[in-house]
Formats: C-alpha cells, structure tokens, sequence
C-alpha cells in the first residue's frame, strides 16, 4: 500500500527542507524523482501530471525541494551544483529498497539540477525525461539515451538550441508547435489542454519503455 512520508533534509542555509516521498513499502518498484523549475512547483499542470503517471504505474515518486529561492538568473550558475549536492544524499536516503529502475523528471532548471546528479551516480543509471530544458542542460542530455519536450516559442531554449539537439540521435525530442516555456499556447485554453494530453502520453512511453523493448 502507498503512504506519504515527509523526507526532511538540512540545506546549507540552515533551513529545514521537507520533500514529499509516495512510497509503497512493501514492494520492490521502481522510483521517479521529480525535479521543480522557477516558479513551477509540483502543484502545476506538468508535474503534477507527473507524479500521477508515475502513481498509475505503482513506482514511487520523490518529489524534491531545493534549499534556496532559484530565479532565471540562476540558470547556469553554481548554485546548481551547491542544490544537486544537497538533493543527492536524499535520494540516496529514498533508495535502500534497492529500485529496479531509478527515473528523473525535471522542468527548466531543474534538469540542471536533475543532470549533475545523474553524472554523480552515472548517467547510464538514471532514466531522463527533460521538459523544457535551459540550454545548460545539454551537456548531460547529449551523454546518454534521454526524452525531452520542447515548445516552439520558448524564449529560454531557442531554435539554435533545438537544433544543436536535433543532431544527436541519443535524444527522443518532442517539439510542441507554439507552446511556450510552460508547454502552453498563450490565449488558448483547448490547445494547452491538448498539449498537457500528448504529454501525459509521452509519461507513460518514458516510464514503460523497458516494458515495450523486453
């Protein structure tokens, strides 16, 4: 049976930081770290989405907070690595059921943070699925086998960014025509809609594909 169990860890400024961990103790699974971006918590639309696939798919799932205020300034700076070396001991902490499978799943800036801590544990033992990543997150996406979902119109990673990705064949990339940072259409509910559907979809491809490749 799943239960919610506070994982509570001590940042560097002194705060105390509680992360949510779903969990069902008694099974062997597989677990699904999910990474927040700026201003973009586990309460939106993506990641929310998120952890419900994960749920559907009896994996547990760590949700992660970070120890300090994170802006677009950010992007790119080392209070990246300073965050990663923070959340890594946590879920080391989350792992002693010995996971079959280890996934993450970020936004934005998160997959910054989300990739220094797949290349501290290896990035060939980590699971990537990407959304809507800074253009500092491509050195860890180009290492290994990874998803990513991208918007036409997002101001952060633009098209000479897209196109650096579309050479790598170790990347699945999902472009969304007009969606923005958020992965939404401005002043168009139907079609954000529509898209958060194809993205739920692409979830459930990324946390199965072992399935569909055995």
């Amino acid at each position: 049976m799943f239960q919610f169990l506070p994982v509570i860890y001590k940042s560097r400024n002194g705060k105390e930081i509680v992360n949510d961990f779903y969990c069902d103790k008694d099974k062997n699974n597989s677990l699904v770290v999910l990474f927040p971006g700026v201003n973009y918590s586990f309460e939106k639309p993506l990641l929310y989405y998120a952890r419900k696939a994960a749920s559907m798919e009896k994996m547990d799932v760590l949700c992660v907070r970070y120890g300090y205020k994170l802006s677009k300034d950010d992007i790119g700076k080392d209070i990246i690595k300073i965050i990663a070396d923070e959340i890594l001991p946590v879920i080391r902490n989350c792992s002693h059921k010995r996971y079959n499978k280890l996934y993450f799943i970020s936004k934005s800036i998160g997959g910054e943070i989300a990739g220094n801590i797949a290349k501290n544990i290896g990035y060939e033992n980590v699971q990537s699925l990407y959304l809507t990543p800074t253009p500092h997150t491509v050195e860890h996406m180009i290492e290994v086998e990874t998803y990513t979902i991208i918007g036409t119109r997002d101001p952060i990673f633009g098209e000479k960014n897209i196109r650096s990705l579309q050479h790598h064949k170790n990347i699945k990339l999902k472009l969304i025509n007009n969606a923005q940072h958020s992965l939404e259409v401005d002043d168009n509910i139907q079609e954000s809609i529509k898209i958060l559907g194809e993205v739920t979809t692409i979830y459930k491809k990324f946390l199965n594909e072992d399935k569909q490749n055995s």
